[in-house]
């Protein structure tokens, strides 16, 4: 992943001579293989450059007072170059590409437009738009005030410039801590938002509102392709054969993560195998239990599906993970440090041990399955939802009378058919205390979070999946925790010409009673092996290195958090007394309460690792400097820590 940055100024201001360099000096610990920037009296540029496609061209174009930045890779050059009368297009970067699609469209750049990408146009006339891909794989922030406007990939370069409000916002505070996710634009700091993704704003001038328009979606009600189930299998096959070659590194080498799963097992087996074409090998990666871990977590391990993988196609170069670390506090520091503000994910879950792997592999491309489960493979029980709304009543009773587990079907049924679906509430314990949570409006605002479970038919829940939130904060935290150290995201289930056909089939042809993933088991065939092809578990500990550091270092975190529950500027951020007796028992006992209950089959409502974790990371960012603290009542310190 590239960095760009922007600062532009209203037509009737200038730059301050020192803000460029405060923000390319924020930014100078972004790996890049080559820098460009040009700065002049209304506006400043600058672009660190990492190398991973085939096309190593420069990633900002200027012509004719016209600017463009482009980070992200195309997928649809050929086709682009031959409608613009390019040629092959070989000689062009994708950023040239795009700069001459600019000029034949315009505005209208990103609907001609597949992959990943995240750009920055300033016209000549001073306007500036800004365009994120469909999905939201690249990130892209933004700030205004005072007459300017500044763009980065990352927060940093933003927060090192005087004008940006960097007061920290008690609503995302709150939300962070409760682990929800209701508005995708919003950030940790007031004066910075995000680009939504599949969006493109328009600012007429560095002091004008954007205008906001939503460029790509998945249809609602899609035509229905006229294909035998064998033939759909073949053409999801082919389509996600060319998803994942798109996404193979074109400079330096390519890993995947390897989990085990359905997912990224099918993409790494897939990937190898099209490497091999090129004299390359993959490199997995595989999340190990470190041995003083392996008895105690074994039965909640996937460990065994991946060694299963590893047989299969033992092409695959394997590096395993630990992730041990001295100190966990320093790892979410250094963690704090490359987002800016506390992240809700970060690159490979707090590993530290991965990056320096990479590097000393020249690893530039890592490939991930995460979005699988939502559309392409989806896991989701909603075959009796789509009958019932399609008014499917014959096939809809003879699936009741063959599935096996007919009463959780009809279970999903009634909660159908409610015209008030039941809410899900929100997590107990609260990990956010009752003072910042009034600060941010709640209980008011606990109307924002809750949210219906699963319902509507299959298509319905596609574009519920790909209009959550969630997706675009999984997206813009990976990439970013990854890209600052030289490694980028890519994501073959997230393809737009894969999602669009697998949403277009019918339900039928996706799930099957008894018998989920239906069309993606059929895919991989003799790709993987069948205790992975046709394996209907799923297990927690894809991370373990996030579960083992937390009990490692529960005496750590115990006194960290403990001395913050007694200081009256940080004893008001959450409810430290549940966190706090969960890492005494971890201290005990040698494992985290929760996976003690999970592991005998219990119901947990106590603190999770996550929770200790997210407490954590909000107090430290509080301490960093990064951003002024949260604006609450002086707290009383926590007398019963």
């Amino acid at each position: 992943m590239s960095l760009l940055f922007a600062l532009v100024a209203q037509p009737s201001a200038r730059l301050p001579a020192d803000w460029p360099a405060m923000a390319a000096q924020s930014a100078a610990a972004w790996p890049a293989d080559r820098v460009d920037e040009t700065t002049h009296s209304q506006a400043a540029f600058l672009v660190r450059q990492r190398f991973a496609t085939a096309h190593r061209g420069k990633a900002m174009v200027q012509q004719d007072g016209h600017t463009l930045l482009f980070d992200g890779r195309l997928d649809n050059r050929a086709d682009l170059a031959a409608a613009l009368g390019l040629g092959d297009g070989v000689a062009l970067s994708d950023a040239e590409l795009a700069f001459a699609t600019w000029q034949r469209h315009g505005e209208r750049l990103p609907e001609h437009l597949l992959g990943d990408f995240a750009i920055i146009s300033h016209a000549a006339d001073g306007g500036v738009t800004l365009i994120r891909d469909h999905t939201g794989v690249r990130p892209l922030f933004f700030a205004q005030g005072q007459g300017f406007l500044a763009v980065a990939s990352a927060m940093p370069p933003l927060l090192a410039l005087p004008f940006v409000d960097r007061r920290a916002s008690v609503e995302w505070a709150a939300d962070y801590l409760e682990e929800v996710k209701p508005d995708p634009r919003y950030t940790a700091c007031r004066g910075i938002a995000i680009v939504p993704p599949a969006r493109a704003l328009h600012f007429a001038s560095a002091a004008a509102p954007p205008v906001e328009r939503r460029y790509w979606q998945l249809a609602a009600d899609p035509p229905r392709p006229s294909l035998t189930y064998g033939e759909a299998v073949d053409e999801a096959r082919r389509l996600f054969d060319r998803a994942v070659a798109d996404r193979l590194a074109g400079h330096g080498r390519t890993a995947s993560e390897l989990s085990g799963g359905l997912d990224s097992s099918g993409i790494a087996v897939t990937a190898q195998a099209q490497l091999a074409q090129r004299g390359e090998v993959l490199l997995g990666l595989t999340q190990a239990l470190r041995p003083q871990f392996a008895d105690r977590y074994r039965p909640m391990s996937e460990g065994h599906f991946a060694d299963a993988v590893y047989g299969h196609c033992p092409q695959i170069e394997r590096l395993d993970l630990g992730n041990a670390v001295p100190s966990l506090l320093d790892v979410l520091r250094e963690s704090l440090h490359r987002h800016g503000a506390p992240p809700r994910n970060d690159f490979n879950g707090f590993a530290s041990e991965a990056p320096a792997q990479l590097y000393a592999r020249d690893v530039r491309v890592l490939l991930s399955g995460f979005g699988g489960d939502q559309v392409v493979t989806n896991n989701a029980h909603a075959l009796e939802a789509s009958l019932l709304h399609q008014h499917r009543w014959l096939a809809l009773a003879r699936h009741l009378l063959r599935y096996p587990q007919r009463r959780q079907a009809l279970r999903r049924l009634v909660s159908e058919l409610r015209s008030t679906p039941a809410r899900k509430n929100l997590q107990r314990p609260r990990v956010a205390s009752p003072q910042l949570l009034a600060a941010a409006g709640y209980p008011a605002r606990d109307a924002l979070h809750q949210f219906p479970p699963a319902r509507g038919p299959l298509v319905q829940r596609d574009c519920r999946f790909l209009d959550r939130p969630v997706l675009a904060w999984r997206m813009q935290d990976s990439q970013v925790g990854a890209g600052a150290l030289g490694v980028e995201y890519r994501y073959p289930m997230l393809d737009v010409r894969l999602l669009e056909f697998v949403h277009a089939l019918p339900v039928e042809y996706r799930l099957q009673p008894g018998r989920l993933r239906r069309l993606f088991r059929d895919m991989m065939g003799e790709r993987l092996p069948e205790l992975v092809r046709e394996r209907r578990d799923k297990f927690g500990l894809t991370v373990p290195g996030v579960f083992s550091n937390v009990v490692e270092h529960a005496g750590e975190l115990a006194a960290y958090l403990g001395a913050r529950a007694s200081d009256p500027a940080t004893c008001h951020l959450g409810n430290y007394v549940p966190m706090l007796h969960a890492l005494q028992i971890a201290c005990d006992s040698g494992e985290f309460p929760k996976d003690t209950a999970v592991k005998a089959g219990e119901t947990y409502s106590g603190a999770r690792q996550g929770q200790v974790l997210r407490l954590a990371m909000l107090a430290l960012w509080q301490e960093s400097g990064l951003a002024e603290p949260l604006a609450l009542p002086a707290g009383q310190p926590n007398q019963a820590v």
